[in-house]
């Protein structure tokens, strides 16, 4: 039996290195954490971004409500974002919701699927309300108003800059492209790897620089620094240069003719070479 030809994956654009600290592929913001986005409202973009591309090229386009769901999503990105976790209802409050409305839509009687919060984010039992999908958008069109450029600066820039990812030819970025899930998985498990290295370079059992266990000071250096470790690694070295680190600030920094380490903070800097860091793979 032939086995079936997998379809070629759309080529990425050159990946952003990943390195510490890290950087957000969605606003190139600074990242401390093995998180792949800076913020739960950059995530959404770029589901919003690759969500709208994925409809241009499908079709799925040209049905209204495809339309509406995506004028729907904008409008709550340029408000600043949808509370995920502050508005999610829990199973049991969903029932009793749903058995006070008898399943029908508050609004127009018909069968209802959507639990709504009347106003605000608050979930308390009396605040929600059960309505069909059709009342429910209605509802929020209705809270949304036409900015321009005069009346909403900010969100009208934030607009144009979603829409230029959205109609660009090939991806602007990373994390708009269709298999930017297998490059996230990518990208945050080279983060785990390197946090886990930062933290290493601070225990002061191992070199900042290359990692290598140092040896113990002799008892009698020891008794005159109280230091329980060699300040100098006999494999790569390094040693206390007396230099300040640019990231923390602590005078903590270890070099050797290739690269320079913070034991404060983990920071590693190349001298000559390449240091620690990990382009994920492009796909070809």
């Amino acid at each position: 039996m032939t086995p079936r030809k997998q379809p070629t994956p759309e080529p990425l654009p050159p990946a952003r290195r990943v390195a510490f600290p890290f950087t957000c592929p969605n606003c190139d913001g600074e990242i401390r954490t093995a998180l792949v986005f800076c913020s739960d409202l950059c995530r959404k973009e770029a589901e919003y971004v690759r969500y709208h591309r994925r409809c241009l090229e499908d079709g799925g386009f040209a049905r209204p409500d495809v339309q509406l769901a995506l004028r729907i999503q904008l409008g709550l990105l340029l408000g600043g974002g949808y509370p995920e976790q502050e508005r999610r209802v829990p199973a049991a409050v969903r029932e009793l919701v749903i058995t006070r409305d008898q399943g029908r839509c508050r609004k127009c009687g018909e069968r209802g699927n959507t639990i709504d919060h009347i106003n605000g984010n608050s979930g308390d039992f009396a605040n929600l309300q059960l309505l069909c999908a059709p009342c429910h958008n209605r509802k929020t069109m209705e809270r949304f108003v036409t900015i321009t450029p005069e009346s909403h600066p900010k969100e009208s820039a934030n607009c144009d800059r979603l829409m230029l990812r959205v109609f660009v030819a090939k991806p602007e970025r990373s994390c708009d492209a269709n298999n930017w899930k297998d490059l996230s998985r990518t990208i945050r498990s080279a983060r785990v790897t390197i946090i886990a290295a930062a933290r290493e370079r601070c225990t002061g059992k191992k070199c900042p620089v290359c990692l290598a266990p140092l040896k113990k000071a002799p008892r009698r250096e020891y008794l005159k620094t109280k230091i329980k470790r060699l300040q100098r690694c006999t494999t790569c070295s390094a040693g206390p240069a007396g230099r300040t680190c640019e990231c923390c600030g602590q005078q903590s920094v270890w070099t050797n003719s290739d690269a320079a380490a913070c034991s404060s903070c983990g920071q590693i800097t190349p001298l000559h070479r390449t240091s620690e860091r990990i382009d994920p793979p492009e796909t070809r």
